[in-house]
């Protein structure tokens, strides 16, 4: 097994640079386009917007929308919560009360044909 050195194979391949593709020409020119197009309009929305606008009665008001959104969110998940887990309790009380009913019936037949079981046994004994 040879022992890698800076003449190997792997060091030439980490050390090679890779060549940057180069755009084209209508590439460059129309992402320069789009560019100044957004920037402009970005622009004149700003100046759109009305002296009297009070940024801090905006912020106020998207904080507490932003927080009674959450809010209802989170009401939501524990009501959902709360649904799933009655249905999950119904389902488990249904099935751990149908399990014991078959065990217990299992109970009672074995005992009751155990002993039916015993006295045939005895009374064939006794008749003989």
């Amino acid at each position: 097994m040879e022992i890698l050195n800076n003449n190997s194979v792997y060091s030439k391949l980490t050390k090679r640079k890779r060549s940057r593709r180069i755009k084209s020409d209508l590439r460059l020119f129309c992402e320069g386009i789009i560019m100044i197009f957004i920037g402009s309009n970005l622009i004149l929305f700003l100046n759109s917007i009305p002296d009297k606008f009070i940024w801090n009665e905006f912020a106020n008001e998207a904080m507490s929308n932003l927080i009674n959104g959450v809010f209802q969110l989170i009401d939501a998940l524990i009501k959902i919560g709360t649904a799933t887990s009655v249905g999950f309790l119904i389902f488990f009380s249904l099935f751990l009360i149908i399990a014991g009913s078959i065990r217990l019936l299992r109970v009672f037949s074995k005992s009751r044909l155990f002993h039916i079981r015993k006295n045939r046994d005895n009374n064939f004994f006794n008749t003989k």
